[in-house]
């Protein structure tokens, strides 16, 4: 999932305020909210709290998990832990918008940064170290080594010959929990092979419409800029022997016009 569409979902979280005015209940899709008074806190969705913010209307109070000792407890136990250890929902998204939209209501605003990368750095780390676990424990069967390369190049490209490029350039990543050079050269070898053979030419649409288009359109368009032309050329002569005539709006002034 795209990282702003995960952002979008997450401004749907509730989150407390500060508001510096006084208005009753505001009644939304996602439910009633208020009435708001003036330096009384009050909850409201984060993407409601953050175009108040935008208008200079109220303060947004941070997450007690935002601050800076809870994160590092967050840390400790992150790092102690050899699975993942539990977070609250939509932290890394939560925390991105408000340190980012809202770094004036937050203390400490770097080092709240600096925890928040050391926590999603040591949670990547973890996910590396079981993904690499998981492939040298299943090679043999399943070679998720060599599909993990190809995969996902091929459905989102659509070139299978650029990801099998693109593969013998990432073979070094691999290398080492697939049982050597050797193997691993073999098994590309024979997934490309497989793969050339089942490929079939597509039509070149794009060719065809250009053909298309020069066949029938450029003709078309030639004549028409000719008839065009020769119909300009015939009304100038048509002007040059027109003869002067006196205009007479009404048909019975044509005897005083003559008189």
């Amino acid at each position: 999932m795209d990282p702003s569409v995960c952002e979008f979902i997450a401004e749907n979280e509730i989150i407390q305020i500060l508001p510096n005015f006084n208005e009753r209940t505001i009644h939304l899709i996602s439910g009633d909210f208020g009435p708001f008074e003036a330096g009384s806190p009050v909850t409201v969705p984060l993407w409601f709290a953050l175009q108040l913010k935008y208008k200079h209307k109220c303060k947004i109070v941070p997450p007690e998990w935002l601050k800076v000792d809870e994160l590092k407890k967050l840390v400790v136990v992150e790092t102690e832990r050899t699975t993942f250890s539990p977070l609250p929902n939509c932290f890394f998204e939560i925390a991105h918008i408000l340190v980012t939209n809202a770094y004036s209501d937050l203390e400490n605003v770097e080092q709240l940064k600096m925890l928040v990368r050391d926590l999603q750095d040591k949670r990547e780390a973890k996910m590396r170290t079981s993904i690499i676990k998981f492939m040298e424990q299943f090679q043999k069967r399943t070679k998720l080594d060599i599909m993990s390369v190809f995969s996902r190049p091929i459905l989102c490209n659509g070139s299978p010959y650029k990801a099998l490029s693109f593969a013998y350039k990432r073979i070094d990543v691999v290398r080492h929990s697939s049982g050597g050079p050797h193997f691993v050269k073999h098994d590309v070898e024979n997934y490309s092979h497989n793969l050339k053979i089942g490929l079939k030419k597509a039509p070149k649409i794009a060719d065809f419409w250009k053909k298309v288009f020069f066949i029938v359109m450029v003709p078309s368009m030639i004549a028409s800029a000719y008839y065009s032309y020769q119909h300009y050329l015939e009304e100038i002569e048509h002007l040059k022997h027109r003869k002067q005539e006196d205009y007479i709006p009404y048909p019975y002034l044509a005897k005083r016009a003559h008189v």
